[in-house]
């Protein structure tokens, strides 16, 4: 695994000022940056009321392992990881959105995967805090490197059967399993694929009861630790690899060897992802840079996608997916703090602005989904649990991140759904890619989202829509100011607290956040009540004044496609649910409101 990059990317005033000049689609804004999403963008790639489910909490376990969702199309969950777990979020009868502890693992899983079989996999590493540390496990074999600066045997591979129940933890490798497949190989059997430190990709059978056997084990590059591993959906024998070199590795599982490798100059190969039809593969860069191949002749890449970052940590790709259906053909991909890039393949080589589009996660809209929370709570919904806690089973709130077109009436009652219809996220989230890396780079740092107040509406029928504060194209000054908040309220100016530049700020906050839900818990109650008061602002303020964020945008843990839905996940938030615009995306024509 590469520790870490040391190159910094500057970016000041005059840069901007200048790249905005020279870009593609020049100063004419009648075709510059119409991505806003209840208009031009809504049509063409995306439909505009997304949700945000709340609560959820996922984690990772490695800063740069963030391929950590995963989902069953046939039976339409999705799974994601939680400490020392795998989850299942799922819709109920009622129309409920819950999750459960579906597999509970003996150690913090770096990776995980669920097959088509129900069959769970997860990978990670020994270590103190596992509770495997002290079981004398059961070892699955060594690549013989313990002279080499690794303890023999350590790293670890489980296995849990959504069928049966039964569960095992073996000693697979000797350093970190950095991913893990799983496909359903008949009668009940399955075969996995797991990538590991110590060079070696490792196939393992999975077979009834909790018999594991490893099968083979192939070095696809001397001395190049493994980072990911993906099979053709179109040839059950032919797997694709990445390590920490720019080669992307071709592997023949009937004759166990490799039998090939793209070549490039990009630094440690992350995601990978087929398209359904097999032929075009994708693949994403820890310096910022995904690479489409048709893997019949794949020679040179059919095209190269940028990071809106490129060589900084934040920008890094970590993760791609390809939309489950032919006719979306589109390729989602993450970096690693705050942005998905929305990327569609019908037009490879065109320069319009609507073929890629980046959405953003912004820390904003976790403290705005964490306020509406209260107003979800009603006699209806009083056992929703805190996705924080530990619980084998919760119910998490959806919130309309636009809310209604129209403000409904104040409501007269105790029943708080009405009110919270009419509240509305107030920025835009999907950008053009264009506006995002030379103009704007850092739009959404430095803000939070401030709860409205109802004050002077107390005596009013209806409570007032949210104002847009849209960036203005047309005013070649204010086009590269960072200093304007991308949030407005009523004319109330947000405000938020400063976040470092620093990466190493971007930690996890799982002991901050124990300690302030601990405290808040208490205090919610009151908060439902009174959600306009100035020290209701200052509580969300300082619930979420922690540093799971990198100028003002969410960590990624993990991205994927269910149904028709782009998901994505942030680190101990929630999860950002879009849908594709399909029927709009069949037509021929073309349109747009200016």
């Amino acid at each position: 695994m590469t520790i870490e990059l040391t190159e910094k990317f500057s970016f000041d005033n005059n840069n901007k000022k200048k790249a905005k000049v020279e870009t593609k689609q020049g100063n004419d804004s009648s075709k510059y940056y119409k991505c806003f999403q209840n208009y031009y963008h809504g049509h063409n790639s995306l439909k505009p009321n997304p949700q945000y489910i709340g609560d959820v909490g996922t984690s990772y376990s490695h800063w740069q392992l963030r391929d950590l969702l995963d989902v069953d199309q046939s039976k339409g969950k999705l799974y994601f990881r939680r400490d020392d777990s795998v989850r299942e979020i799922s819709r109920s009868r009622d129309g409920e959105i819950r999750s459960r502890k579906t597999a509970d693992t003996d150690f913090a899983p770096k990776c995980f995967s669920v097959g088509s079989g129900r069959a769970v996999v997860y990978g990670g590493v020994m270590s103190s805090s596992a509770k495997a540390h002290s079981s004398g496990i059961e070892s699955l074999g060594s690549s013989d490197r313990s002279g080499k600066g690794y303890s023999a045997k350590n790293g670890l591979y489980g296995f849990y059967s959504m069928e049966t129940g039964e569960r095992k933890t073996v000693q697979l490798g000797d350093a970190i399993n950095n991913a893990v497949t799983v496909y359903a190989h008949g009668n009940g059997q399955n075969k996995s694929y797991v990538c590991n430190n110590d060079f070696n990709l490792y196939e393992v059978f999975v077979g009834g009861g909790d018999r594991i056997a490893l099968n083979s084990q192939i070095m696809c590059e001397p001395n190049t630790s493994l980072n990911n591993v993906c099979r053709s959906p179109t040839n059950d024998k032919l797997l694709t690899v990445t390590g920490d070199t720019g080669s992307i590795h071709l592997v023949d599982t009937s004759v166990g060897s490799k039998i090939g490798a793209i070549k490039t100059s990009h630094d440690s190969g992350f995601g990978i992802s087929y398209h359904p039809n097999g032929s075009i593969l994708s693949t994403v860069f820890q310096d910022g840079t995904c690479c489409l191949h048709d893997i019949r002749n794949y020679e040179r890449p059919l095209a190269e996608i940028k990071s809106t970052r490129p060589g900084q940590q934040p920008g890094a790709f970590r993760c791609c997916k390809f939309a489950d259906s032919s006719i979306n053909d589109l390729l989602a991909i993450s970096e690693h703090a705050g942005r998905v890039h929305l990327f569609d393949l019908r037009n490879l080589n065109g320069t319009s602005t609507k073929n890629h589009q980046v959405i953003v996660f912004p820390h904003a809209l976790d403290q705005f989904g964490e306020y509406m929370k209260p107003c979800k709570r009603n006699s209806s919904l009083s056992s929703i649990m805190e996705g924080g806690e530990d619980f084998d089973e919760s119910t998490h709130y959806v919130t309309n991140i636009y809310g209604d077109s129209v403000p409904p009436k104040k409501a007269q009652s105790e029943d708080t759904e009405q009110q919270n219809s009419c509240m509305s996220f107030t920025a835009p989230l999907v950008y053009d890619y264009d506006y995002l890396t030379n103009v704007n780079p850092k739009l959404f740092k430095n803000y939070a989202y401030q709860p409205p107040s109802y004050g002077e509406y107390e005596q009013q029928d209806y409570f007032p829509l949210p104002e847009f504060n849209y960036p203005q194209w047309n005013n070649e000054e204010n086009a590269c100011n960072q200093d304007s908040s991308p949030f407005s309220y009523n004319r109330r100016s947000s405000v938020g607290p400063y976040m470092s530049d620093d990466y190493n700020s971007g930690r996890r906050r799982s002991s901050v956040m124990s300690a302030v839900s601990m405290n808040s818990r208490a205090s919610r109650g009151s908060i439902m009540h009174s959600r306009a008061s100035t020290s209701s602002y200052d509580y969300y303020s300082d619930l979420y004044s922690t540093s799971n964020n990198i100028n003002g945008e969410i960590e990624l843990v993990g991205i994927d496609w269910l149904d028709n839905n782009l998901l994505f996940a942030g680190q101990n938030a929630g999860i950002l649910k879009w849908e594709v615009n399909t029927l709009g995306r069949r037509s021929f024509g073309s349109y747009s409101y200016v």
